[in-house]
């Protein structure tokens, strides 16, 4: 009787060390030196996902289990890399070591369960919205801009109206872009004092709102802003591009792009130029006063057929533009699954590298890093 419970013993205490190294082991991403890419892998209507580290040529270097749900939006910085998940609470921080951590919340968010439409990093900062909702009639829509320093780690947080788009650091301040129902926002919050200072509205029409909700269609240019809006109601007014002073408040330039039918899901700058892409992966190159200059394509040589491929996710590195695609193709099989990482040179559209991934199963939302250019 004692030899069987003394078995049983062992066999829990291998069980539990098992589940420690196992656990020890999904919070780290190994070897993660040798990676050329990171690859977040969730879906919309489950949590759980994966993170992957890939070298160029699609090899699997490590991976890790996580609970996110629409993991949508990524960063980096100095630091680590960071990925937040649109349909729930869990996002997280990987140092340059492999380590990862779950990001937590300042003390009065805690309990609420909301995701987040947007990560990002820049000038220390980290930042990303908590997508409150419809709690309070009189508010409306609200959401919560989390911020903290990486030198103190205390997190800071904003209450601003709608949904956050983005939010970019300009002079010691936070503007972040964000929309209602029925109006367009820019919020200024004072990082000396963690108070929000200003609050003023960009004339929409009523029915020009950001035509994505990736916050690469919002960015800065020198001490102004740079944003998109499209027709999301009637879908008949061709989007525009607009300059936004930030010192004087107003909209400073504003240029129709000239095609109904020009979807924008990325607004870059280089230098004194502006660029901008389509989901149909045409670029409209602009001067530093918003005239166009010319529209090219990009060269894409993809596995996954042209009518089969969709634009997942999108990163730029100097004048490099990468691309993931993913097969939308409901009758793809299993074998034939496959993620592409694509390389452009932006300025001229050409392809310049290309990474495929095996994929084991469908997966509805599939992010990006490139960790070396």
């Amino acid at each position: 009787m004692f030899q069987k419970y003394n078995s049983l013993t062992i066999i829990v205490i291998c069980t539990m060390f098992l589940f420690v190294a196992c656990s020890k082991s999904d919070t780290e991403l190994k070897d993660i030196q040798k990676a050329d890419y990171l690859v977040s892998y969730s879906n919309a209507m489950k949590d759980g996902g994966y993170i992957y580290a890939y070298d160029k040529k699609g090899n699997t270097i490590s991976k890790m289990e996580v609970d996110g749900q629409s993991m949508m939006s990524n960063a980096k910085d100095e630091k680590g890399y960071y990925f937040s998940s649109n349909r729930n609470n869990n996002h997280y921080a990987i140092d340059k070591t492999g380590k990862m951590q779950e990001i937590s919340r300042p003390k009065q968010l805690q309990d609420v369960n909301a995701g987040a439409y947007f990560i990002h990093a820049e000038q220390g900062y980290v930042y990303y919205d908590v997508n409150i909702g419809l709690v309070d009639e009189k508010k409306g829509y609200t959401s919560e801009l989390v911020y903290w320093k990486d030198s103190d780690k205390r997190q800071e947080s904003v209450e601003l109206k709608g949904t956050i788009q983005g939010a970019h650091i300009i002079e010691n301040h936070i503007y972040a872009f964000s929309q209602t129902l029925d109006k367009v926002y820019i919020s200024e919050i004072d990082l000396v004092t963690n108070k929000k200072t200003n609050e003023f509205e960009i004339p929409n029409e009523n029915v020009y709102f950001a035509p994505t909700a990736q916050k690469i269609i919002f960015q800065k240019y020198k001490d102004k802003l740079l944003f998109v809006l499209s027709d999301n109601v009637n879908q008949k007014l061709p989007p525009k591009l607009i300059m936004v002073n930030t010192k004087t408040r107003v909209v400073e330039k504003e240029t129709i792009l000239d095609e109904k039918q020009f979807i924008p899901v990325l607004v870059q700058v280089i230098e004194d130029k502006v660029y901008i892409l389509n989901n149909d992966e045409k670029v409209k190159e602009l001067d530093e006063n918003l005239n166009s200059i010319r529209t090219y394509s990009l060269q894409s040589d993809t596995k996954i057929a042209r009518e089969d491929k969709g634009i997942s996710d999108i990163q730029v590195h100097g004048n490099k533009l990468y691309i993931l695609y993913k097969d939308m193709n409901p009758k793809s099989k299993t074998k034939q699954l496959v993620a592409e990482i694509e390389g452009y040179d932006l300025l001229t559209g050409g392809s310049i590298e290309k990474t495929t991934l095996q994929l084991e199963r469908k997966w509805d939302d599939i992010t990006f890093l490139v960790l070396k250019e």
